[in-house]
């Protein structure tokens, strides 16, 4: 009996989790589940959807979008006080307490773009 293509993207699914991360696809689905089926750090629905694990004690935390798995948590490199650091700081900004009634800006900066370095070509005789 033939699968069908869908079986076999959950087929491959599942031997991918098991593999990578020593976990079924149940057992991913049912963390996911658990979350409400969304990104468990920016709570965003039908997104490509990650295992996210501590690379040091390889305890899997949660399911997060691939966004959310290479710039915020990724970006802190399993350091978990750079998280609670940046959480601190986009909730009470440092700037505040010198300016109570905030400081602006008349507009956002005009966006530069780096120079290339020449690159030297020499010929090779």
């Amino acid at each position: 009996m033939a699968m069908t293509p869908e079986e076999k993207r959950l087929r491959a699914k599942d031997a991918r989790l098991r593999a990578r991360y020593g976990i079924s696809l149940e057992q991913f689905n049912l963390i996911l589940e658990s979350q409400g089926n969304v990104c468990a750090v920016c709570k965003e629905p039908d997104k490509v959807f990650c295992v996210d694990h501590n690379h040091k004690t390889l305890k899997i935390r949660g399911i997060i979008c691939l966004n959310c798995n290479l710039r915020v948590v990724g970006g802190a490199r399993d350091h978990d006080y750079k998280l609670i650091n940046a959480a601190e700081y986009v909730t009470n900004h440092p700037a505040d307490k010198v300016f109570p009634e905030g400081l602006y800006l008349l507009k956002n900066p005009p966006k530069t773009r780096r120079k290339r370095r020449a690159v030297s070509r020499r010929r090779v005789k």
